[in-house]
């Protein structure tokens, strides 16, 4: 199973996460990386810190960079028009993250879907 390291920058800093995780692929990195930026703008939000320039640089075991995840992105944050060569991309992101929070709410579902069996008699 490939490792992804996810290094947080927030403009003035930057914090390497030497001990990755083991997943599936790049898309359950993306679903990780979602997750965990929403956490932690919650908490920046309660402690009234600026999330805006914070970004997740999610990196194979190789240190290649595999995607950036902008907390903007998860704080949904309108972003300055993009030049005609990364029209795609910036769709691509937004699709993504489309993904994600519908991957998200799936996985909701199972969950109390499968504690409903559980608990069905017989």
């Amino acid at each position: 199973m490939p490792r992804y390291h996810f290094h947080l920058s927030s403009g003035r800093s930057y914090q390497r996460d030497g001990l990755g995780s083991d997943l599936a692929d790049a898309n359950a990195a993306y679903v990780e990386a979602y997750e965990a930026a929403q956490e932690l703008v919650i908490d920046m939000i309660r402690t009234r810190r600026n999330a805006i320039s914070h970004r997740f640089d999610v990196c194979d075991e190789d240190g290649r960079l595999v995607f950036e995840l902008p907390f903007s992105e998860v704080l949904g944050e309108e972003r300055a028009p993009a030049p005609p060569a990364l029209a795609n991309v910036a769709r691509g992101h937004a699709l993504a993250s489309e993904v994600a929070r519908e991957v998200v709410s799936t996985r909701r579902m199972l969950r109390q879907l499968e504690k409903v069996i559980k608990s069905a008699p017989g």
